[in-house]
């Protein structure tokens, strides 16, 4: 269900403390221009079959919209992830003889992904820990050949060893993951190059590590994106209002109200990407001088999310209005 449908349906603008903090209040607060008969009549009337299709085409159309900004965005990242990988194919074919790379852009991917602002030491703890897991996959081969036993003591091994290494939970599971697919690949597979596919792992890992600390990162990026598109929703729930209550159309009305309620998950995300970026600003000496910028971000998204809750309080209002008053350019 809507996070902000409570707000909504309680009819209170959203001035004070957040959500969680806020007593639920009953009865709405209705403007005295509104007949009571009327905003009752409209809480308690069963949606027809096309108000709720129209709903559902409202909110298919804002989705598409919000997934398409979110490729968009990606667009940049994945380009240059996917060069990296090009380039540790190359390397690892011309400086470690290997004629076929499997791990090396198999772990710039991994590393990199499809983020450009993640943190290096991230891309580090994910790079070593699939490098680690190819050398135990590739020490079990060696050692004790390939079967069922070995599959198991592959990751019982890696695992523990990944543990002792390193606290964090990715580091072992990157750990556990490639050594049981070194050890479940064919053994055509897993010989060539001077050094073993340990060697190729290890380049993938340093070349995605020297690309995330020399691109130019910007932690509050992601944030700000996700944020323009929040606030770009609120303008056109708020000017879908005012259209309708100047037409006297409740049907624009709804569709205003389902684009509110269609926001909550870019809502959602431009919070989780502002806490992130203040997170990364905290722990990083060289982006201090970021915190405040950080800070706000973080009380943007905020007060962000009680800007949008309010907008869906005054489209149901309007609702009322626009079909108990008909046209009220006025109140628009």
């Amino acid at each position: 269900p809507d996070a902000g449908l409570d707000d909504e349906l309680d009819g209170d603008l959203v001035l004070g403390a957040p959500a969680p903090e806020r007593e639920r209040r009953r009865g709405p607060v209705v403007p005295d221009h509104v007949p009571r008969d009327a905003l009752d009549e409209d809480a308690t009337r069963p949606a027809t079959g096309r108000a709720r299709a129209r709903a559902a085409l409202v909110a298919l159309r804002q989705s598409l919209r919000r997934r398409a900004r979110r490729a968009r965005g990606s667009a940049p990242a994945i380009l240059v992830t996917a060069l990296t990988c090009g380039a540790a194919y190359l390397l690892s074919t011309v400086l470690l003889g290997q004629p076929y790379p499997i791990f090396a852009p198999i772990i710039v991917w991994i590393a990199l992904g499809f983020v450009l602002d993640r943190p290096p030491l991230r891309v580090a703890e994910l790079g070593l820990g699939s490098t680690l897991g190819v050398l135990m996959g590739e020490a079990m081969v060696t050692l004790f050949g390939q079967g069922l036993v070995q599959v198991m003591a592959v990751i019982v091994v890696s695992a523990l060893v990944a543990r002792f290494l390193d606290s964090a939970d990715l580091f072992t599971s990157q750990a556990a993951v490639q050594s049981l697919v070194v050890t479940s690949l064919p053994a055509a597979l897993l010989h060539g190059g001077a050094f073993g596919r340990w060697s190729e792992a290890l380049l993938g890992c340093t070349l995605a590590f020297i690309v995330a600390v020399l691109l130019r990162r910007d932690v509050g990026r992601k944030a700000r994106q996700q944020g323009s598109s929040v606030l770009s929703d609120l303008a056109e729930v708020l000017d879908a209002t005012a259209t309708g209550l100047a037409a006297g159309d409740r049907r624009r009305v709804d569709d205003a109200l389902a684009m509110g309620r269609g926001t909550q998950s870019a809502i959602d995300d431009w919070q989780e990407a502002a806490k992130i970026a203040r997170d990364i600003v905290r722990v990083n000496p060289t982006l201090w001088s970021r915190r405040r910028a950080a800070d706000d971000e973080v009380h943007a998204a905020e007060m962000g999310d009680r800007a949008v809750r309010n907008a869906r309080v005054v489209a149901r209002l309007s609702s009322g209005v626009a079909d108990a008053e008909g046209a009220s350019p006025v109140v628009a």
